[in-house]
């Protein structure tokens, strides 16, 4: 039986560690990565906490005991949401959607030879094989929508002469547009309120024969090989087997980051998001 070798998982905050909306675990037989989000406007339930802190978590708390069971990763995912969600709107009646948390994810387990995979929003992995050709999964359905406001970010940088970065507060009602399309077929899908979004998830298996390690991260780590290009994929692997950390790769590229502080380079929404990864290699038991 396959399993997961030289594990490990990463997670860093864009602002804080005590605001940092992502999370990561990683054991023999499965891995994930959540991104959490905001809601549409300012507001807080859970008192003590940050909302998608909590959410996030919270969603993790409720997929961790089922994960030994035989349910597919798609069902496990569902009903822990509907757990949390339950959970989170014991805290208060009639809660407004505005002002609801969400999230996406990866989640991989290994189940005999092959390995299962859900996963949602930005979120993605990419899996390496032996003769060292490298398959990403990614859903890109959110990438382009977000790509299309940061287009207009720069339309308007560039119109009322002004950094990038600082177009940002000018998009705000596009950006209130694209999340009211969550969970739409206009859209794109994720973990919110409404639980049927899971059924639109990317779900599937593939066999682990020949394939000698894996990665998975969210769409702030994934800045390395996709926005800043300050490496490909392999690359990123080849580092990572060769005692390179996750965390040594997020440091770089949060030095390119701060070089960038005006966003006006790489365009993007923010100076730096959340980062989360997880690394590991498969391995007979």
């Amino acid at each position: 039986m396959k399993k997961f070798t030289d594990i490990s998982c990463f997670t860093k905050g864009g602002i804080s560690e005590e605001n940092n909306q992502d999370y990561a675990a990683i054991t023999k037989k499965y891995a994930l990565v959540i991104d959490g989000a905001t809601g549409l406007l300012p507001g807080n339930v859970i008192k003590g906490h940050d909302d998608v802190v909590w959410y996030v978590q919270t969603i993790y708390k409720n997929i961790k005991p089922l994960l030994d069971k035989t349910l597919p990763l798609k069902d496990i995912v569902k009903e822990a949401l509907i757990k949390s969600n339950k959970t989170f709107q014991s805290h208060v009646k009639n809660i407004s959607l505005e002002i609801y948390p969400s999230a996406e994810i990866c989640l991989i387990r290994i189940n005999d030879n092959s390995l299962e995979y859900f996963f949602m929003g930005d979120c993605q992995f990419a899996v390496k094989y032996q003769n060292n050709k490298i398959k990403l999964f990614r859903d890109l359905t959110l990438s382009k929508l977000d790509n299309k406001n940061i287009k207009k970010m720069c339309k308007l940088a560039k119109r009322n002469k002004i950094n990038v970065i600082d177009a940002r507060n000018l998009i705000n009602d596009d950006l209130i547009a694209t999340r009211k399309l969550m969970n739409t077929e206009k859209g794109y899908y994720n973990l919110s309120k409404d639980e049927k979004g899971v059924d639109k998830g990317n779900y599937g298996v593939i066999s682990l024969d020949k394939v000698s390690s894996v990665l998975g991260c969210t769409d702030g780590f994934s800045q390395i090989y996709d926005t800043f290009k300050l490496c490909k994929l392999k690359d990123i692997f080849s580092q990572l087997e060769k005692n390179c950390t996750l965390s040594d790769l997020n440091s770089r590229l949060r030095e390119k980051q701060e070089e960038d502080s005006l966003c006006n380079k790489h365009p993007r929404f923010k100076i730096r998001d959340d980062s989360t990864a997880f690394y590991a290699k498969i391995e007979e038991e």
